[in-house]
């Protein structure tokens, strides 16, 4: 997968195989910095699914399902922060803190926030998880 993706200009964000026999799913969430639609999306799963039959990767019955991360996926890896480099993110902490930030700075395991007007410093090895921030707006009267 990843050298059909590497060719492409893709990103493998996340891949889960999921399920057993015929109710077997191969997800694989692809990121593009200059975007895609469906029919990119059409056309990489079909390039994907063509080389899994050609190598008969997966013997059993399996339905593959290529997408977009979405903006609610949770970010985990370095590359997902550094691709996040001034966004406001929520994270979860591993011991159960929960805090919403700005991200300033990464480098290397280090995380640079602004939290409430102060820059605050967090190891990657401490977050649980993270999320873009979605704001949702209200409509008074």
């Amino acid at each position: 997968i990843m050298p059909i993706l590497d060719n492409e200009g893709y990103e493998l964000v996340e891949l889960r195989d999921q399920g057993t026999g015929r109710s077997r799913k191969l997800q694989v969430f692809i990121y593009r910095q200059s975007g895609f639609d469906v029919e990119d999306c059409a056309r990489i799963s079909r390039k994907i699914s063509d080389e899994l039959d050609l190598e008969d990767l997966i013997s059993t019955h399996y339905f593959l399902e290529v997408s977009s991360p979405g903006l609610d996926r949770k970010l985990t890896t370095l590359r997902d922060f550094t691709r996040n480099l001034g966004q406001d993110l929520d994270f979860v902490f591993k011991d159960g803190k929960a805090i919403t930030g700005t991200l300033l700075n990464v480098d290397n395991n280090q995380l640079d926030l602004l939290v409430n007007g102060e820059k605050q410093g967090f190891s990657l090895n401490q977050i649980h998880y993270a999320k873009i921030s979605i704001k949702m707006g209200r409509k008074d009267g």
